[in-house]
């Protein structure tokens, strides 16, 4: 990967969590999709992964939620926004 610091773990965390839940719902319907599905699933991933220009998180977000204990309940940070 070509991203270096925060940006790489961040990177890694969404491959992670892409990965479980592609494997998820190959799971869940395994009746339906076959492997081919899957690793077709796998590839669309690594390529989009490769595609995507992460931002950096500030330090306010970090501020934001050491400051704010309502904060610290939410399930993605995405809720901060």
């Amino acid at each position: 990967m070509m991203y270096s610091g925060n940006s790489l773990r961040r990177t890694h965390v969404i491959e992670i969590e892409s990965f479980i839940n592609i494997h998820k719902v190959y799971r869940e319907n395994r009746k339906v999709l076959n492997k081919r599905w899957l690793d077709e699933s796998l590839t669309r991933q690594k390529n989009l992964l490769s595609e995507i220009n992460l931002k950096r998180m500030g330090p306010e977000v970090y501020e934001k939620i050491q400051k704010t204990e309502k904060l610290t309940f939410l399930k993605s940070l995405d809720s901060i926004h």
